[in-house]
């Protein structure tokens, strides 16, 4: 199956807006160590982990990561190219500081220390770019067509990476390439198939409900033997009365009886221990109404949905479900007693129990198809042949007791009638211990076969359903490219949409959030990704605002509702930013002719990593990859500047400038030196 199996989201409900970054809902964390950097990790270490935040949307932590391992001496023109790329992703040429110019001005110079290969020819095709941003260099196109001639697994990076600072004539030379490219990227890899699995809990482990323990103890063997001894006397004493004054008719009773006895015993015990059984699985499948429901959202409520579901969803025939419904209401109670039994106690999330749940109503469908008992612990009654065994050998070995007793109560009546009133008080306390210490024993035995066999299946399914999402779910990278891909096709509809040239596009920024309710999932020490998301793209002109709001299915691809709206720089009243901590902001967009416009950015309930990470890292890291603080800088910027911003922007980048980037063509060289510099976005 190429989907999910599910056939249930399992989306939250919340009553955030639309454009709210809220992680209130609890999410799902994979099982992964990407990113995980230890306190002795080595330089060569460090660099990878930071090549993945940087691949993965996350630059500031790659940026840290990075510059660590080149400070400990892990330096390359590799290591270089993807530094500046840190540096330089996820902002404008505006964005950057003094201290940033600085320390790509360093770089700059130390690439050509570096051995000539395809990462220092693509390093001097940035500084080249950089240059040209920065008025240095006016030959637009001979930038474009040398980045254009890089090979992809560097030109790639560059016109990603870069995408904010690139802008004007070369944006509108690389867009093509850009746009095909994202076309070919989108639905790429099998996204359709495979993207439920990331939102998948990873699944908790089979487990079966233990056998219960005996019933019976040390006591019930005691008496029961000493009550055993008594009988065995008192018909020992009846049966050799008989043998000594009987005839050869007598000796062959007594030598048939205790065999009989025996096969009437064991039938008799069998007819009445499986009865015993029938009535304990009848009183297991009684529905008793609960004391209380169990808490809303909590894990006993959302294993009812979860059984409701799919006992509906696994109905043999649409118009029988309300009938197999009622018919599987006890089983189905039966079963989610065990389910929440089994899992609540170690606080195990409602979503990692799901494929148990699951198998459990497809199990019960095939047995209800296959007319088995729909139960797989139901218990059988005592069949015909038992029974008919039990009655004949009862019959004979009642007949040989008569025998035997007729025979000593004729010839010793004292001594027969006083065996007879002990051997009658020794079996009324004998039989019964002997048959509850007997049936439990069977019990036990049986349950434990029974256990290990549902173990057996529940674990075939568990690895089956394991293996799959191991299978299908995609890398960290395949995320991040179909969601920068979704990115720029909504760009590209924008630009359609105004009729917007890129020599037009001053600036433009993404901010993206989760679209409530929806499914959530991370791996340690990433940042949280969505089912659905809300992608507000605001494109900046010499003339206004246009604001873009595209609401995005990403487990299909499909951007839904798009909203749009424009606004000139003098219609701005003011933007607020409210910092409740140092990772939860709310921004607030008010014009002159409407209330305030509100994207809130909450801190989440930290509910996953269970890694040593400074405190508020997890959300810095989701605020980072939103492209939060990118937009805050050009929000705030038109708010306290208006139209004035881009000129004036313009005037300060020149003025905090520092000098030239020299590039591969220049022979200078300057003392090697390293700024290590911590931005936040």
């Amino acid at each position: 199956m190429s989907g999910p199996e599910t056939g249930n989201t399992g989306d939250t409900t919340n009553t955030a807006g639309a454009g709210a970054f809220v992680g209130g809902q609890f999410g799902h964390v994979h099982d992964s160590d990407i990113y995980l950097v230890g306190p002795d990790a080595q330089p060569e270490d460090k660099y990878r982990v930071g090549l993945r935040y940087l691949q993965n949307g996350v630059p500031a932590k790659a940026r840290d990561l990075i510059t660590e391992a080149v400070a400990d001496g892990h330096d390359s023109g590799e290591v270089a190219f993807h530094r500046v790329l840190s540096v330089l992703s996820k902002r404008s040429f505006r964005d950057l500081s003094s201290e940033d110019h600085q320390e790509l001005r360093l770089l700059s110079v130390r690439a050509h220390t570096y051995p000539e290969d395809e990462w220092t020819k693509a390093l001097d095709a940035v500084f080249v770019l950089l240059a040209c941003l920065a008025g240095q260099n006016n030959s637009s196109e001979a930038t474009v067509d040398a980045l254009l001639a890089l090979p992809s697994e560097q030109r790639r990076p560059i016109i990603h990476h870069l995408s904010l600072m690139i802008t004007g004539g070369m944006k509108e030379g690389l867009w093509i390439h850009t746009v095909r490219d994202a076309e070919q990227t989108v639905h790429g890899n099998g996204r359709t198939e495979r993207v439920w699995s990331y939102f998948e809990p990873v699944p908790i482990g089979a487990r079966v409900r233990e056998p219960k323990p005996s019933s019976t103890t040390s006591w019930d063997l005691f008496w029961a033997s000493v009550w055993s001894v008594l009988l065995a006397c008192c018909a020992g004493t009846i049966g050799w009365a008989a043998l000594t004054h009987g005839g050869p008719f007598v000796l062959l009773t007594c030598l048939l009886a205790p065999v009989a006895g025996y096969f009437a015993l064991h039938e008799a015990l069998l007819w009445w221990h499986r009865n015993r059984l029938l009535q304990g699985g009848e009183n297991r499948n009684l529905i008793k109404p609960r004391a209380k429901a169990p808490p809303k959202g909590g894990f006993a409520d959302r294993v009812d949905h979860d059984f409701e579901h799919y006992f509906s969803k696994y109905a043999p025939e649409p118009a029988q479900r309300r009938q197999w419904l009622d018919e599987t209401a006890a089983v189905r109670r039966a079963l989610r007693d065990e389910v929440v039994h089994l899992y609540r106690e170690s606080e195990v999330e409602a979503g990692r129990v799901r494929w148990l749940i699951r198998y459990m109503a497809r199990d019960v469908r095939q047995r209800s198809r296959s007319d088995r008992p729909l139960d797989p612990r139901a218990r059988h009654g005592a069949g015909a042949m038992t029974k008919a065994r039990a009655v004949f050998f009862s019959a004979l070995t009642a007949a040989g007791l008569m025998t035997v007793v007729v025979t000593a109560l004729f010839h010793v009546p004292a001594t027969a009638v006083g065996c007879l009133l002990l051997a009658g008080v020794g079996a009324r306390f004998a039989l019964p211990l002997w048959a509850t210490l007997i049936s439990e024993s069977w019990r036990v035995r049986e349950e434990r076969r029974e256990s290990e066999q549902i173990r057996k299946e529940r674990g075939a399914e568990y690895h089956r359903w394991k293996s799959k999402l191991e299978r299908l779910r995609p890398t960290e990278p395949e995320m991040e490219a179909w969601l920068n891909a979704d990115k720029t096709l909504v760009l590209q509809h924008a630009l359609s949409r105004h009729r917007l040239s890129w020599h037009e596009i001053v600036a433009h920024t993404f901010l993206h959030v989760a679209d409530q309710p929806c499914r959530r999932a991370m791996v340690p020490g990433g940042a949280w990704r969505y089912s659905k998301y809300v992608i507000r793209l605001f494109l900046v002109t010499g003339e206004g605002v246009r604001d873009v709001e595209a609401r995005l299915d990403f487990n299909k691809g499909v951007v839904g509702r798009r909203e749009f709206e424009e606004f000139r720089f003098d219609t701005v009243s003011s933007v607020r930013v409210t910092e409740q901590s140092r990772i939860s902001y709310t921004l607030y967009l008010t014009l002159n002719n409407g209330g305030p416009r509100e994207i809130t950015v909450s801190e989440p309930p930290t509910d996953a990593p269970e890694h040593e990470e400074e405190e508020g890292d997890v959300e810095v890291v989701n605020l980072d990859a939103s492209g939060f603080f990118h937009t805050r800088r050009i929000l705030e910027g038109i708010a306290a500047e208006g139209k004035a911003w881009i000129s004036r922007d313009r005037d300060r980048r020149d003025h905090k400038r520092p000098g030239s980037y020299p590039t591969g063509t220049d022979e200078q060289h300057a003392d090697e030196g390293t700024a290590v510099v911590r931005t936040e976005g």
